[in-house]
């Protein structure tokens, strides 16, 4: 089987699992998280598993002192960030 092209892996990606992704690392545990995006603690767990399965990267090590980014998981906070600010942004200027 053919590993997928990065373009075609981020149409599995959703904005839902940006938001997940950069609440939990303000949070810095997925039952906080949860409870700031009024979810599950499973649903959160699962969202981020399907970005980190979908984008072959692993954003957090998950432990009992909470969540503990990678290098590379990081990066996918910072850039996550960077949509959801952009999307902000552009929804304000659309709905003026």
């Amino acid at each position: 089987m053919q590993k997928k092209k990065s373009r075609d892996r981020m149409k599995d990606v959703s904005l839902d699992q940006l938001r997940y992704i950069v609440t939990a690392a303000d949070c810095g545990s997925m039952r906080a998280a949860a409870k700031t995006l009024i979810v599950r603690p499973s649903t959160l767990s699962r969202s981020i598993g399907q970005f980190e399965k979908a984008t072959s990267i692993i954003v957090f090590k998950r432990s009992r002192e909470g969540l503990i980014p990678f290098p590379a998981g990081e990066r996918v906070i910072e850039m996550a960030r960077s949509v959801l600010k952009e999307i902000a942004a552009f929804s304000a200027t659309t709905s003026a």
